[in-house]
């Protein structure tokens, strides 16, 4: 086991000197999977550097945010994509050697505002790609955007579950094929890549960062994560019209719905 582990080091060590970038949409698990990466001594994922101009997540997650804001990256100035490149190249990647990979976080709608898939898709970087049903990621937008709370930690207390919504199926449908279009531009950034399914990774968690681990080339550690899942209750629940969804959606929205009603 370690000399696979040394071997795959040494394939990714020598392709992007051991930094990774965890891609995503919002409300894919990103957060879970950067505090899950965070349990291993030898790894650091900075969450989001390049949108650090929320002081609650500053204060909560890493130092990188405050550098970055405060020192660095300044959004709204004109000059946001030649700053976060310069960042990236000066201050993330020297902190990435040999045993100690580094990344950060890096959402969809980041990538897009700031110009740099070109640059992302050119670089030898790792990715670990955050993916999940399209259908829970549209209604867990709209659970944050009720409730306010886009991130809990283990310590904080389990959020009240907004009331039971009533979803547009015309807005699902749009999401679902919006969402689609982008998993398959995305999955192509980059020559190394690393997929994460939401589902998955909640239900066996240390299963899935064995492999993640793998892929950065370090012994397999236990994880525990200080971010926790704020859905605790079942997805289908939460859709007062779900059956009316499923019934009406055309094909390609019904079968996400359709992997929802089976769990």
């Amino acid at each position: 086991m370690m000399n696979l582990v040394n071997s795959v080091y040494r394939r990714f060590n020598a392709t992007n000197n051991g930094f990774f970038v965890v891609l995503g949409h919002a409300r894919t698990g990103t957060n879970l999977l950067c505090s899950l990466l965070n349990s291993h001594p030898d790894v650091t994922c900075a969450y989001e550097v390049l949108h650090p101009d929320d002081a609650g997540l500053r204060q909560k997650f890493h130092q990188d945010m405050v550098e970055a804001t405060e020192h660095w990256f300044k959004p709204g100035h004109g000059r946001e994509q030649k700053d976060a490149i310069e960042y990236i190249q000066s201050r993330l990647l020297p902190r990435a050697g040999a045993g100690h990979p580094f990344g950060t976080k890096v959402l969809y709608w980041q990538v897009q505002k700031l110009g740099l898939f070109n640059y992302l898709a050119r670089q030898n970087f790792g990715f670990l790609h955050m993916t999940r049903n399209p259908v829970e990621v549209h209604v867990s937008q709209l659970q944050a955007q009720q409730t306010g709370q886009w991130f809990l930690g283990r310590d904080e207390a389990q959020q009240q579950a907004a009331p039971a919504m009533e979803v547009s199926l015309s807005e699902l449908t749009a999401f679902c094929r919006l969402y689609r279009k982008q998993l398959r531009r995305y999955d192509r950034i980059g020559p190394r890549r690393c997929g994460v399914d939401y589902e998955v990774l909640c239900k066996a968690p240390q299963r899935v960062m064995d492999r993640v681990f793998g892929f950065l080339g370090v012994q397999p550690v236990a994880v525990d994560s200080y971010s926790r899942k704020q859905q605790s209750w079942n997805i289908r629940d939460r859709i007062m019209n779900f059956d009316d969804l499923l019934k009406n959606a055309a094909d390609d929205v019904r079968s996400h719905l359709e992997k929802i009603q089976n769990r």
